[in-house]
């Protein structure tokens, strides 16, 4: 029972097709039934699909065979031969089924050994594959190494020099500011803090938001101006404790000279300013002393061009100071001053820086006729010895009994 049914599973699996065997003998309890074998593959319903249905119809009780007469023996034996010779059909049907069923699944063998032989060539050449892969990923995992080093390297250096900026902008004197295209603070000297209120978070705010010292209104124009202009700009700005400061603006350029903001460096230029007001209160005192002195005298810078000249000078050879300054000293006068001897005289003083004193000069003026002065020049020297300015001083002994 159970050999049938299994081959009648095994066909109706492999053909999909419906597989009957008729007149399998199965005992149950007492009586011998005669049964007819149905196997059937579902392909529908769909939840259905792959199962196997088996039916067992049952064809009735297999009777005991009785006593039979004489008569009946040679029927009998027909039918027990025609028994035989349908059982002998079943089993030669049931060996061709199985045949087939080697054959097919021989074929199928052969395929499934290509598909492993294919298989095991694919999974070889992966392997190789796989090696080669290897291989590329250790010279790559090598070359990523060798990239970090370098990377760690160039990192630390970074950190080298970030430090380095670091102690410059801290020990630096000079207050510098750097500034985005859109004037946000990136970053400043801790000395920027003593002219405007900053503190570390003002980073990433407008620098025109932050209140300074600065007697200065016109900061983010001049920003803008620079930026559009690409040009640097120098400005002296003083702040409300009395500081001078020398603000300059300039592009803030990379190195691919890209601009990516603006630099504003604050020079201190206090003392420079106390000296140059000095300066101007002793060159005032100096004019006003040269002013009050009797004798023709006339300072000259290293060109020969007039800085300052007595009021008796003036009154004499020249009407009017101011058309005389920044003129050389021989064009005074419609050039009366143009005197080869005096010109000598100069040249000489301004080559040697020694001076000359007492010297005669006669000369034939156009306004004031023939004159005799007695000339004296000396140099003003610089603190490098060389002459600087020229101190002229001319007395006219024409009418002198010499």
């Amino acid at each position: 029972m159970f050999g049938y049914m299994f081959h009648a599973i095994h066909s109706a699996n492999v053909q999909r097709k419906r597989v009957l065997v008729e007149g399998v003998k199965i005992k149950i309890l007492q009586n011998t039934h005669l049964i007819n074998l149905t196997v059937c593959y579902l392909e529908e319903p769909q939840p259905l699909h792959g199962l196997t249905l088996v039916v067992f119809e049952d064809k009735g009780i297999l009777l005991p065979v009785k006593k039979q007469k004489k008569s009946d023996v040679k029927s009998e034996a027909d039918m027990q031969v025609a028994a035989l010779e349908k059982e002998l059909n079943y089993t030669r049907n049931q060996l061709q089924t199985t045949i087939e069923q080697m054959e097919t699944s021989l074929e199928e063998l052969k395929r499934t050994n290509e598909e492993l032989q294919s298989t095991n060539e694919e999974l070889q050449s992966t392997n190789e594959e796989s090696i080669t892969t290897k291989e590329e990923m250790q010279s790559l995992n090598e070359e990523l190494m060798t990239i970090n080093i370098q990377y760690q390297n160039k990192a630390e250096e970074l950190a080298e020099k970030n430090n380095d900026i670091k102690n410059l902008m801290d020990s630096t004197q000079i207050a510098t500011i750097f500034l985005s295209n859109e004037f946000y603070i990136l970053r400043f000297t801790p000395t920027a803090s003593q002219i405007f209120n900053f503190i570390q978070s003002d980073v990433g705010r407008p620098i025109t938001d932050i209140v300074s010292k600065l007697e200065y209104n016109k900061l983010e124009r001049d920003l803008r101006d620079v930026l559009d202009k690409l040009a640097t700009r120098e400005i002296q700005v003083r702040t409300t404790d009395g500081l001078w400061y020398m603000l300059r603006i300039m592009p803030y350029r990379t190195l691919n000279n890209f601009i990516s903001g603006a630099v504003l460096t604050f020079v201190d230029i206090t003392r420079m300013k106390e000296l140059e007001q000095d300066l101007h209160r002793i060159q005032d005192y100096a004019e006003t002393m040269i002013e009050t002195v009797h004798e023709s005298l006339v300072v000259l810078d290293k060109n020969f061009k007039v800085i300052a000249a007595s009021r008796s000078f003036l009154h004499k050879y020249h009407p009017n100071l101011e058309n005389a300054r920044g003129r050389t000293f021989f064009e005074m006068a419609n050039g009366q001053w143009d005197i080869t001897e005096l010109r000598k005289m100069m040249n000489s003083v301004q080559k040697t820086g020694k001076e000359i004193t007492e010297e005669w000069l006669e000369h034939d003026f156009k306004d004031l006729g023939k004159r005799k002065l007695l000339v004296n020049i000396r140099p003003v020297k610089n603190p490098d010895s060389e002459p600087e300015m020229i101190l002229l001083a001319m007395e006219d002994v024409t009418d002198r009994n010499l």
